[in-house]
C-alpha cells in the first residue's frame, strides 16, 4: 500500500522543490495536489494554480513522489446557478482535468454542485439533475483522456446534502453511468454523516456499499460532530472505528494509494511539521501492515 499525502499542507510554508523534497524525506511514495484559486467559474482573471505545474511535475519525478490524486476546486459560495455558470463550471473543470493529465494524476476528485449551500436541499431531484448533466458534459468534452473523475461523498449535519448519503451518491454516480466517473471516499465526510442523517451511513458501509467504485481515498477522522480533519484514532468520542473500516477497504480490493488530508502536521511550526509527518506517515504504516503486494495486485503504480 503506497501512503500518501496532500502536497498543499508543503506548499503553505515551503518552496515546490523543497516540498516534494520533504515529501520523499517523511518517507511518502504519493501525494495529491489540490488546485484552486478563483472566486467563481465565472471569474477570468485567476488561473488553476499559483504555483508552476511545470515544477511540481519536475520536483515530484526528481524525488520520486507518484502524484496519483487532484483536487478540482469547490466554488461554497455562489447564488446563483444559471446556463452561464454550467457553462464556465464545465469549461473551468475540464482544463483543471487537463492540469491533472499534466501531471500524470490518475484521479481528479469533484464536489457536486450545491446550489443551497450547507443547507437542507429542498429540491435534491433537480440538484441531481444539475449534477448529472455538468459530470456527464465534463467527460464528454474530455472524452479520451485517461485521467477519472472522482465524484467526493459530502459531510452533512442535517437532512438532505447532496451525495451525504450512499443512496445520494449512488443515484449521482448511476445518473451520470460513465466508467470514468469514480468516487473518492472521504472517510471523515462519512463519519459526519452518519451521525447527522437518518440513513446511518457509516464508513464501513459506505465501503461495502461503493466496492470498486472507489478510486482514491481522503484519510482523516473527527468527533462526528465537525468535519475536523483530525489525525486518526485521536477523537475522544465518535470517532471513525477504523477496526472495521480497514478490513473492509481490504475486502473492497481497493489499489489506490492510503492519502492524508489530516491537518496533524499544519499545527507545527517549520522546525517541528517534518516529524509530524513522519509520525503521521508511520501511523498510515501500520494501519496497513498486511496490506501485500497480492492485495494490490492490480495496481498501476
Amino acid at each position: 500500500m503506497i501512503i500518501s499525502t496532500t502536497l498543499n499542507r508543503y506548499l503553505m510554508r515551503f518552496s515546490v522543490r523543497e516540498s516534494l523534497g520533504y515529501v520523499r524525506a517523511a518517507g511518502y511514495g504519493a501525494c495529491g495536489l489540490n488546485f484552486g484559486e478563483k472566486k467563481s467559474p465565472l471569474d477570468t482573471t485567476q488561473g488553476i494554480s499559483s504555483y508552476s505545474l511545470e515544477d511540481i511535475k519536475a520536483a515530484a519525478a526528481d524525488n520520486g513522489i507518484d502524484i496519483f490524486q487532484t483536487h478540482a476546486q469547490y466554488f461554497p459560495s455562489v447564488d446563483r446557478y444559471g446556463a452561464d455558470y454550467e457553462e464556465a463550471f464545465i469549461d473551468y473543470t475540464c482544463r483543471q482535468l487537463e492540469a491533472t493529465e499534466y501531471l500524470r494524476a490518475r484521479f481528479m476528485t469533484v464536489h457536486p454542485l450545491q446550489p443551497y449551500h450547507w443547507e437542507s436541499d429542498p429540491e435534491p431531484e433537480r440538484t441531481r439533475d444539475m449534477n448529472v448533466r455538468v459530470l456527464s458534459a465534463i467527460l464528454d468534452k474530455t472524452r479520451g483522456s485517461e485521467v477519472a473523475l472522482a465524484l467526493e461523498n459530502m459531510p452533512a449535519d442535517r437532512e438532505n446534502i447532496p451525495c451525504s448519503t450512499i443512496k445520494s451518491l449512488l443515484s449521482f454516480i448511476h445518473g451520470v453511468g460513465d466508467p470514468r466517473l469514480t468516487v473518492c471516499f472521504d472517510t471523515g465526510h462519512a463519519n459526519v454523516s452518519a451521525a447527522n442523517t437518518s440513513k446511518g451511513d457509516t464508513p464501513e458501509k459506505y465501503v461495502g456499499a461503493l466496492g470498486s467504485l472507489i478510486s482514491c481515498l481522503h484519510i482523516h477522522d473527527n468527533s462526528a460532530e465537525h468535519d475536523d480533519h483530525a489525525l486518526p484514532y485521536v477523537p475522544a468520542r465518535g470517532g471513525i472505528r477504523w477496526d472495521k473500516l480497514l478490513p473492509a477497504l481490504r475486502k473492497s480490493g481497493y489499489t489506490g494509494t492510503f492519502n492524508s488530508e489530516a491537518d496533524f502536521a499544519v499545527k507545527f511550526p517549520d522546525g517541528a511539521f517534518l516529524a509530524a509527518e513522519k509520525f503521521q506517515y508511520d501511523l498510515f504504516l501500520t494501519m496497513t501492515a498486511g496490506w501485500s503486494s497480492k492485495d494490490n495486485a492490480n495496481a498501476s503504480f
